[in-house]
């Protein structure tokens, strides 16, 4: 797993509360119990936070896979 997986990983753990979690590339909204709306929207403060980046929200329109938000980091 990648260092950015891993980080994208320990996220979701942290914002779902479930350490047992694994996310791959292809997990998506359809895929992952609890990532609605809401967790989108932490996820993404989270992830700017921690990487010192800043999504746009045409690019936060565009998220649906984990892979998506790979590719914006």
């Amino acid at each position: 797993m990648n260092e950015k997986l891993e980080l994208v990983q320990e996220i979701f753990r942290d914002l779902l509360d479930d350490e047992e979690l694994v996310i791959t590339e292809e997990s998506s909204m359809e895929t992952v119990e609890g990532w609605d709306s809401l967790l989108q929207i932490n996820l993404i403060a989270a992830i700017e936070d921690e990487c010192d980046i800043k999504f746009s929200v045409n690019d936060i329109t565009k998220i649906h896979s984990v892979k998506d938000i790979l590719s914006y980091m």
